[in-house]
């Protein structure tokens, strides 16, 4: 795997976020940084819009490529890649 050049990428989370979730999301988004196939472009979207599913309830959404990431529940990651 080739690591992603230029990205450092950040991660943004509420506070009532789960540790455990905080931190397997921190764990896989070393791991896509270091260029594990892990992310999905999203269709719908017309910029550089990615997600990672950290689990059943949670995804990663990315609006600007991979420069940063919010951390959300699926349901709030429903309503946001509709807008």
């Amino acid at each position: 795997m080739s690591p992603r050049t230029g990205i450092t990428p950040v991660l943004l989370a509420s506070a009532s976020v789960p540790t455990g979730i905080q931190r397997r999301a921190s764990r896989l988004l070393t791991a896509w940084g270091q260029g594990a196939p892990l992310s999905h472009r999203l269709k719908a979207s017309q910029g550089g819009w990615l997600k990672i599913n950290v689990g059943p309830r949670w995804r990663m959404l990315s609006r600007d490529n991979g420069g940063s990431w919010a951390l959300m529940t699926h349901e709030r990651y429903n309503t946001e890649w509709k807008k």
